[in-house]
């Protein structure tokens, strides 16, 4: 069971709430050749207070799946918002109060869940650290 929690950018799944920061579209090649109806994928930037675990990762993907018309998502999860290794997403997060960036060792030792997959296969999760 999913439902969206009191603002539209929070979902809630079974394994916790997540905030939806922010989205990135990207074109699929060949998808046209392919036939499929859908031509674009969707990148996902999104942040929890609970820990990272892949369990979660792929429940809120398969929300993800239901809620958005997309054949393909690729989701980034973080304790915070400092996406600063992954293009697509803005340098400093603007919707929120400011505040003072990782530093270098923090970032790299800190964890993004990263999970993608197609509608009609299982989702691969895994965490990535920093570089």
């Amino acid at each position: 069971m999913c439902w969206l929690a009191r603002t539209p950018l929070n979902v809630e799944t079974p394994n916790g709430q997540f905030s939806l920061l922010h989205f990135t579209f990207r074109s699929i090649p060949l998808a046209r050749e392919k036939g499929w109806p859908v031509r674009e994928s969707l990148d996902v930037f999104s942040k929890t207070d609970r820990p990272l675990d892949p369990a979660s990762g792929k429940a809120l993907v398969g929300v993800l799946h239901g809620l958005l018309p997309f054949r393909e998502i690729t989701l980034l999860v973080r304790n915070d918002t400092w996406f600063l290794d992954v293009s697509g997403y803005p340098l400093e997060y603007p919707f929120q109060a400011k505040h003072a960036p990782p530093t270098k060792d923090e970032f790299v030792e800190s964890p993004t869940l990263l999970c993608g997959g197609l509608t009609t296969e299982s989702y691969n999760c895994h965490t990535v650290r920093g570089q």
